[in-house]
Order: structure tokens, then sequence, then C-alpha cells
């Protein structure tokens, strides 16, 4: 029948130092890991670069609009103020 558990002597310093240095791989790799799998996760679901384009190229022709509006008001203020003033002249 062949043995189930394994059994290490940790009282040597070789398996010690083994050990320890696998230990750390382990954290390590299990670090990198996660990192990834959250920034792939995150970049799947927050990805910034569509929606904000879009928007701000929406913001910029709702500016460009109004400012069009703002300059042909001035223009009819501009032209209502000289009428009035000529009418008063007169």
């Amino acid at each position: 029948m062949p043995k189930e558990l394994l059994q290490i002597n940790t009282q040597k310093i070789v398996t010690k130092v083994l050990l320890v240095v696998l230990l750390l791989l382990a954290a390590l790799w299990s670090f990198f890991v996660i990192r990834w799998y959250l920034g792939n996760t995150l970049a799947e679901y927050f990805n910034p670069a569509e929606e904000k384009f879009e928007k701000i190229k929406k913001n910029l022709k709702k500016y460009e609009k109004n400012k069009k509006k703002k300059k042909k008001k001035k223009k009819k203020i501009k032209k209502n103020r000289k009428k009035l003033k000529k009418i008063k002249k007169n």
C-alpha cells in the first residue's frame, strides 16, 4: 500500500530555506496573478476612453451651438439699440 502522507524533516537548514523560498515564490506569483485579474476586470467594466470621448464630443457641440446663439443675440441687441437711438432722435 502506497504512503498517503509524505513527511519532511524540517530540522535541516536546507529544507527550511527551500520551503521559505517556495513560500515566497508562491506569494509573489499570487500577487501578480491577482493584480492581472483585477486589472483586466476593471478595464473591462470601466473603460473610460469610449464614454468620455463621446461625452466630450457632445459637450463641445453644445458649447459651440450656445456660443453661436449668444453671438446672434448680441447682434440683435446691438441692432435694436441702434433702432431705438434713431427713433429717439426723431
